[in-house]
């Protein structure tokens, strides 16, 4: 029902009634342009419905192409199964017979797969070891987890409105990213202890071609980057990157400490958390060649992150176990953004006749974004730093857009 462009929701199918793509480039009652994807929901209805989708695989069910000439070459095993799931149960039906109705469903997917030519270090966890050797017993396995439960409540007030709640709940656990050159003990990990969405729209069709609707949302995410304590041992860990080729493993090999990644790709730990506020209106004039549509809309934003790193703040580069270069880093520290207004007003018109569209719209969008006033107090490798940063206000973005498609 909102903009999902900036989102890591998984999209739950038990309860979408339909699916429709829209690759016509772009319409005005869009910010930006591209492949849209709009998944309409189920609302329920008079009798009781369920369903139950279930699929799931390991490793029994894959076959493979490894043979002795890749074996040669050096890779030492192919990327393969271990164990993958998915689970869609849906249920709906009235609360009140033509008038309130409800529709839930619940979704959980799971994902382990094995890395192809990459092992578990023999010395994992060793502070003071600071070789990768492979264990060849222990193959690395990406492993990832999602899960969504959601309810949408539907009440037909009268007959030209209608009022319909949604609230989606996911949590969400990217366990082990790992790949041919990061080692697991390096793996970034990635968690959302809070993943929500909740929406109320409101449908009036005044007449059998005027249409008014609108919607308001808010969505939050919290997500963590290799999300530890202060008293997990693996942040007494620095992460080492070999240039060489050591232990087996291809050069560019990250190991021994927690994975450097994160959305910076310079911080090994960083906490965001983000809410989205949304409005739309819009209001529909549609016969069988003409649609006519208005509309406006407005979204807040507001971020904070905290970055932090292991307790020495400090990452290693070898080059054939010899070190070479040292990164020190002026963690931790936060950082916020708000984007207090985000308003959109569009206008666009579409008339079809026989097999030619023709579509012309126009649309002015303003966009103001602020980083708040914020402090930077001492950290481990930088003393003496003690800043105030003035809030500051970034260039407002405005500006009319036109449009003017057929096909």
């Amino acid at each position: 029902e909102l903009a999902g462009q900036a989102s890591n929701f998984l999209p739950n199918m038990g309860s979408a009634q339909e699916v429709a793509v829209d690759f016509s480039s772009g319409t005005a009652d869009q910010a930006t342009g591209g492949v849209r994807i709009n998944i309409i929901p189920r609302e329920g209805g008079n009798e009781f419905t369920g369903s139950l989708f279930a699929t799931g695989a390991n490793s029994h069910f894959q076959g493979d192409n490894y043979t002795e000439d890749l074996q040669a070459r050096g890779l030492r095993t192919p990327n393969s199964v271990k164990m993958n799931y998915d689970v869609n149960p849906t249920i709906g039906g009235p609360l009140e017979r033509d008038k309130v109705w409800f529709y839930g469903a619940a979704r959980w997917t799971k994902t382990q797969n094995f890395v192809g030519g990459m092992f578990h270090n023999v010395n994992e966890g060793v502070e003071n070891i600071w070789t990768y050797t492979a264990d060849l017993d222990r193959p690395a396995v990406v492993n990832s987890f999602q899960r969504s439960v959601n309810l949408r409540l539907t009440w037909q007030a009268n007959p030209k409105n209608k009022f319909s709640v949604f609230v989606d709940d996911q949590g969400r656990c990217q366990c082990a990213i790992v790949n041919a050159t990061t080692a697991p003990e390096a793996a970034i990990e990635i968690k959302y202890p809070v993943q929500r969405m909740s929406t109320l729209s409101w449908t009036a069709p005044q007449t059998n071609r005027l249409l008014l609707e609108a919607r308001a949302g808010f969505r939050r995410e919290n997500y963590k980057y290799n999300a530890m304590d202060a008293s997990d041992p693996r942040k007494r860990l620095i992460t080492v990157t070999e240039q060489g080729s050591v232990g087996g493993a291809p050069a560019g090999l990250q190991y021994h400490g927690g994975g450097i990644g994160g959305a910076t790709a310079t911080q090994p730990y960083q906490n965001t958390d983000g809410r989205n506020y949304d409005v739309v209106f819009a209001a529909s004039y549609i016969t069988g060649t003409h649609a006519l549509k208005v509309g406006a809309s407005d979204t807040i934003v507001l971020r904070d992150e905290s970055l932090d790193d292991n307790v020495f703040h400090t990452s290693y580069r070898f080059n054939n176990t010899i070190p070479n270069q040292i990164t020190q880093r002026s963690t931790p520290y936060t950082k916020a953004q708000r984007q207090p207004v985000g308003i959109g007003l569009y206008a666009q018109d579409k008339w079809t006749i026989d097999q030619f569209t023709f579509n012309v719209g126009v649309r002015f969008d303003y966009l103001k974004i602020r980083i708040p006033a914020q402090h930077l107090d001492p950290a481990p490798h930088v003393p003496r730093r003690n800043l105030d940063l003035p809030e500051t206000e970034k260039p407002e973005l405005t500006g009319p857009t036109m449009a003017l498609m057929s096909r």
